[in-house]
């Protein structure tokens, strides 16, 4: 391409306008060769060199070479390039070739770049011998207008305040292509106090400039800004932080001043303020609060916050009127505050007044009480209208009388007509208010007035029999003169007229002043008697008693005291109805019909052994006596046919008190009893005939004798002494399961009984301290229900422990002995008289009375002929050793003719029919079952009952056995049976098998 003409955008030089105008330089790839007249030597500079300009602006002059050939002739035609040294943004130069024209010249023009400095354009032509020429052209490239200023150093900076910070402040100012731009005026300002070092500045070749600050006296954010105008990012603001100084001062805010009760917070905070010498807060200042009289703040230290603020809630103390609180920071001293505390809410009430020392039952105290209210910290306070109750607090049986509560007038109360009624003794008052605590006074001696009217509240019954309680017992009202009911008054019962003996004479009134009788009886022949009560001197007569004399036999009869060698505290009815009896001595064979007793030493001492009969009709014994609570774990079994002991295989560990429960598949069950160390043994044994083993998945500790039967169901049912009931498995390693819980107390010394397969009686026991006494109360219970559960049943006639229940022909139980006095074995509460319990009524009867008092060790047991045998008591507890026995002959053996058993099979099996011979078969009513009875410790542990259903047939009944060993395990049985007035047969022993 040839140019001619003018070049637009470059001032072009005026040489340089004759070259292109004339079209005698060419330049460009498209220029036509020229021929080169001579090879180029050197290449030398004419015009165009060290110019200045602005950034991105054209150079003023063009760039002008001349290429010289070996002789420093120019040289034409030769190709010279143009190129940029540097890569500069934005720079150029054009053309970058160009041929030199006849005077070896050739030229081209450029264009700065961004960056401002040296700029420069090399010129390269070749040699002859191929090597590179060159020429450089220089310039200088200046910054354009200042286009934007920004930050370099010293933003986001803090320090004290009045102090100049660590790095000045520092700004750039620079074109819009990035250069520093030098020369440029930037004006410094402050905000929130303090100075700059200048308030005008100028930027020097980099383009920045920088001052110092000093920052002002005031704590917290501060600026500074450095304005350019009409630049970008004018003003650059520069912030700081001003911290305060040293702290100087120890200020209060708020707080003081206030009012409120003791040992309440105030409901203000306490407020002080930590500031240095300028007035600005100070964080980070532990403060120490110190409460006088007993208060306190919380919290007790604390740090200034930002705002140099802290503060604490006060708790006033205990005292009245002024109190202080004192704020201490160190190096600052302290600052206090006062409040004023008032009396706190009333929380106790005192006695101001202490009532009389002395009163007399029923009247009025001499001295009235009075007492005040006062807060937590003892001060009174002056609370109108608040309520307070008078009581007694120590209290013997009495009551507190006259107006029991007063309101406070100004804090305080007084009573005025207090009187305390009851037993003499020692009371004392206390008073009362809800929310407070009581005060208690000192002691009152009360004396009981004498007794001086007697009143009959409920009249004896009209009728009863002889030796019969009352069946509505009388109570008797006591008062004194002053009409007061009297407490712990003794009454005595007599007879006044118609003669006769009298038991249950004496009792206590209660704390409402009546004397109730619970047992009176009145015994003798048929008449008509009156009863006199009588209290210190005071009579007072009942209504008459009409007394009607049993029929002979109506109430059961015992026979005369008999000696025996031994107390019986074992006892057992033998196959042949021979007893064996054992206690601290050898044992003994017992024989009714004659009388006889026949000693039969044992291999071990088997005093408090548990025992039961074995299918055979042997007696397993287990256990033995070492001392009290130690037990021997020997097995001894009684055969009666030989009458004489064998050992077995000893149990696992020794066994003192245990029961011993004969199972459906003949074998054996021991379960409880104290061991060689006086331990509980907690695994039950079984014995299979020829040696123990232990149910080891069934351990639980269970009290002495427990009282266990066999269920219809198989399982061992326990019953007692202890309340909760428990199902007992024997299969594989045993198991216990929870079977409810009995409605009575503990019944130790209670006794139990299965009248009839799966239901269970059981009555007295427990009073084992003189604190307590025992309980006539019974249950029942029918393993057979779907859910078995205790119910109550009407109680016995007498309170009894120590007692004996024994199963009777008829179904019926008979209770003999016990005593109903609080103690383990208080023979002055020995109850003599029998008692009957009917399961069809479930009531008891009471019958005729024994001679000898028989309480621990006593034992009872049913002889074939239906009479019960009585005997033991004594050998320990400190009771006398009855070395004796009665026969008690029930009711049924006054009533008629006794049905006789002409034959009978001597074993029968499970489920099977067998013959009975009687010539009475038209008149039986009744065909029973009772186990061989084995008793100790007021339990028979093989006893029970078991009524089978039978036919008539001529002179002979059909009767069928028991359907399972669950109903009756194997072993010997008494066959009674009854004729319709429920009078029995003597008993045929049967095998079940």
């Amino acid at each position: 391409m040839t140019h001619s003409g003018t070049v637009r955008e470059f001032p072009a030089s005026p040489w340089l306008i004759v070259l292109l105008a004339s079209g005698s330089i060419t330049c460009g790839h498209d220029a036509p060769a020229v021929d080169v007249e001579r090879p180029p030597a050197t290449i030398e500079l004419v015009t165009g060199d060290a110019q200045h300009g602005t950034v991105g602006q054209a150079l003023a002059d063009s760039m002008v070479v001349r290429v010289l050939d070996g002789d420093g002739a120019p040289t034409g035609g030769a190709q010279v390039e143009f190129a940029l040294v540097a890569d500069d943004p934005g720079a150029s130069v054009s053309p970058d070739k160009a041929m030199t024209d006849p005077q070896g010249r050739a030229a081209a023009y450029g264009v700065l770049g961004m960056v401002a400095g040296d700029w420069a354009v090399e010129a390269r032509v070749k040699g002859e011998s191929g090597q590179v020429l060159t020429a450089r052209f220089t310039a200088t490239a200046a910054p354009a207008t200042p286009d934007t200023v920004r930050a370099v150093i010293g933003a986001d900076q803090g320090g004290r305040v009045g102090t100049i910070l660590g790095d000045s402040l520092g700004v750039e100012v620079h074109d819009a292509f990035g250069n520093p731009t030098p020369g440029v005026e930037v004006v410094w300002s402050v905000s929130g106090g303090g100075s700059t070092g200048a308030a005008t500045t100028t930027t020097g070749d980099d383009g920045r400039t920088a001052v110092q600050r000093t920052l002002g006296p005031g704590a917290g954010d501060q600026t500074a800004s450095a304005a350019v105008a009409g630049v970008k990012g004018s003003p650059v603001t520069f912030h700081h932080v001003a911290v305060a100084g040293d702290a100087s001062a120890l200020l209060p805010v708020s707080g003081g001043g206030q009012t409120d009760r003791v040992g309440s917070e105030l409901p203000s905070p306490i407020v002080v303020k930590v500031m240095d010498a300028d007035g600005n807060p100070i964080a980070g200042k532990e403060i120490t609060w110190t409460a006088g009289e007993g208060g306190s703040g919380d919290p007790l230290s604390m740090t200034t916050g930002a705002d140099g603020l802290a503060s604490t809630v006060w708790t006033l103390g205990g005292a009245l009127g002024a109190q202080t609180l004192t704020a201490s920071a160190s190096g600052l001293g302290s600052v206090s505050f006062g409040a004023s505390a008032t009396p706190g809410a009333p929380k106790q009430v005192a006695i101001i007044r202490q009532p009389s020392t002395s009163a007399v039952n029923g009247i009025a105290l001499a001295t009235q009480p009075r007492v005040e209210l006062r807060d937590v910290y003892g001060n009174p306070t002056t609370d109108d209208g608040v309520t307070v109750t008078a009581a007694l607090a120590t209290n013997p049986g009495g009551t507190l009388g006259g107006a029991l509560t007063a309101n406070t007038d100004n804090g305080k109360a007084s009573f005025s007509n207090l009187k305390i009624t009851g037993p003499a003794g020692d009371y004392t008052l206390e008073f009362s208010s809800p929310g407070m605590s009581r005060g208690t006074s000192g002691v009152v001696s009360l004396a009981e007035g004498a007794p001086s009217t007697l009143t009959i509240r409920t009249q004896p019954s009209a009728t009863a029999t002889s030796g019969d309680p009352f069946s509505r017992q009388p109570e008797i009202e006591v008062k004194d003169a002053g009409g007061n009911l009297l407490d712990g008054a003794e009454v005595t019962a007599s007879i006044q007229s118609g003669g006769g003996t009298l038991s249950g004479t004496t009792v206590i009134t209660s704390a409402g002043g009546v004397a109730t009788f619970t047992d009176i009886a009145i015994g003798g022949s048929s008449g008509i008697r009156k009863l006199r009560f009588t209290s210190s001197g005071v009579s007072v007569t009942s209504n008459d008693v009409v007394v009607t004399a049993p029929t002979e036999g109506s109430m059961g009869e015992w026979s005369a005291v008999k000696t025996s060698p031994i107390v019986a505290v074992h006892m057992s009815l033998l196959p042949d109805g021979k007893v064996l009896m054992f206690g601290r001595a050898d044992p003994h064979v017992f024989d009714p019909a004659t009388g006889a007793f026949t000693a039969v030493p044992s291999p071990a001492l088997l005093f408090c052994a548990g025992s039961a009969f074995l299918p055979d009709g042997r007696l397993l014994i287990s256990g033995g006596h070492i001392s009290n609570s130690h037990g021997l774990p020997a097995t001894t079994i009684f055969d009666w046919r030989t009458r004489s002991f064998s050992s077995g295989s000893p149990m696992s560990r020794g066994r003192w008190y245990p029961t011993v429960t004969a199972l459906p598949n003949g074998e054996m069950l021991t379960v409880s009893g104290g061991d060689e160390d006086g331990n509980t043994v907690p695994l039950p044994e079984i014995w299979d005939g020829s040696a123990w083993r232990q149910l080891t998945s069934a351990s639980l500790v269970v009290p002495y004798y427990p009282r266990l039967f066999v269920a219809p169901n198989g399982k061992i049912f326990m019953a007692g002494t202890p309340q909760p009931s428990r199902w007992l498995s024997t299969s594989g390693s045993g198991s216990w399961a929870n079977a409810g819980t009995s409605m009575a107390r503990f019944r130790d010394y209670g006794s139990a009984v299965m009248y009839e397969p799966g239901k269970i009686l059981v009555m007295g026991g427990g009073g084992a301290d003189s604190s307590s006494v025992p309980t006539a109360s019974a249950e029942v219970i029918d393993l057979n229900a779907a859910s078995p559960s205790w119910r109550s049943v009407a109680p016995m006639h007498y309170a009894r422990r120590h007692l004996n229940a024994t199963l009777l022909p008829t179904g019926e139980v008979l209770v003999t002995g016990g005593s109903s006095a609080g103690g383990f074995d208080n023979l002055a509460g020995a109850v003599h008289a029998a008692e009957v319990w009917n399961p069809e009524t479930e009531q008891w009867t009471a019958l005729a009375s024994n001679q000898v008092a028989r309480g621990y060790h006593s034992t009872s047991l049913l002889l074939t002929d239906g009479r019960v045998l009585h005997s033991g008591s004594g050998e320990g507890a400190g009771a006398p050793d009855e070395r004796n026995y009665e026969y008690f002959s029930p009711p049924y053996l006054f009533k008629s003719a006794r049905p006789t058993i002409g034959s009978a099979p001597g074993t029968v099996s499970y489920g099977q029919q067998f013959s009975v011979g009687t010539p009475d078969g038209a008149d039986i009513a009744k065909v029973a079952l009772i186990r061989l009875g084995s008793v100790t410790h007021a339990f028979d542990e093989n006893q029970r009952y078991v009524p089978l259903a039978f036919s008539r047939s001529g002179g002979s009944l059909t009767v069928t056995a028991p359907a399972n060993p669950n109903l009756a395990p194997p072993g010997h049985y008494m066959l009674f049976i009854l004729n319709g007035e429920g009078v029995p047969s003597t008993a045929k022993v049967v095998r079940i098998q």
